[in-house]
């Protein structure tokens, strides 16, 4: 189930796509931050119990949770601290709960598998910059940021209310052999993966779009299809 964060005061300016890629440009007042952080910096609400699957066949348990501004997945360790995990070369994949992250050299995100292949998604939150409200409700942009750590630690940073945070929001679909390195869930990529399938004839007659995962699902369910 995906999840979908809104604030009145929060703002989806464009949306672009390039291939299976979308991006949104939010804009967050000063006033709303600190919800905005809070909600969107982590996958779960909350650290999850989950398993890490390792290259050597290991197996270890703890409470993770993904952070999308820093692309780490971090964890609790006994004495109640938030670590990020070292080493990551060696993760195979991640389970937590009904979701699975895969690395390679990033993290993904699981959307669908068969016996062949993979689907994923990576999602990013950057924050771009930084703007003032000034007279007549205009804002400026200010791309001098003092400090995007110190912005995004909201405890330790307070904003003005007529101070607005710009962030970038990627959305972008991969895929892999089982024991590929992931590419672009691209028309070009995914006829490479499945060279027995005319997939640009089937997007076409039946009108998909591969910005769309629900689409994506269905072009993924035909590649993989015995005739």
């Amino acid at each position: 189930m995906k999840k979908t964060i809104a604030f009145a005061s929060i703002f989806f300016l464009c949306v672009s796509y390039l291939f299976a890629q979308k991006e949104e440009t939010i804009k967050v007042t000063g006033k709303e931050a600190a919800d905005f952080i809070a909600k969107a910096e982590y996958k779960f609400p909350a650290f999850t119990s989950s398993k890490v699957y390792l290259r050597n066949g290991e197996v270890a348990g703890g409470r993770f949770n993904y952070d999308y501004f820093n692309e780490l997945m971090k964890f609790i360790n006994e004495k109640g601290d938030t670590l990020a995990i070292a080493d990551e070369k060696n993760i195979n994949y991640i389970s937590t709960g009904p979701d699975t992250f895969f690395y390679d050299n990033k993290y993904y995100e699981w959307v669908a598998s068969s016996a062949t292949a993979r689907l994923v998604v990576r999602h990013t939150l950057k924050l771009t910059h930084t703007e003032k409200t000034g007279a007549f409700g205009i804002s400026s942009p200010n791309t001098n940021v003092e400090s995007r750590d110190a912005i995004l630690d909201i405890s330790h940073h307070q904003l003005d209310i007529n101070e607005v945070l710009v962030f970038s929001k990627q959305t972008t679909y991969y895929i892999s052999s089982i024991n590929g390195h992931f590419t672009e869930a691209n028309k070009k990529n995914i006829s490479k993966l499945f060279p027995g399938k005319n997939i640009d004839s089937y997007i076409d007659q039946n009108k998909l779009s591969l910005h769309k995962e629900e689409d994506l699902v269905d072009v993924f369910v035909y590649a993989n299809k015995r005739e």
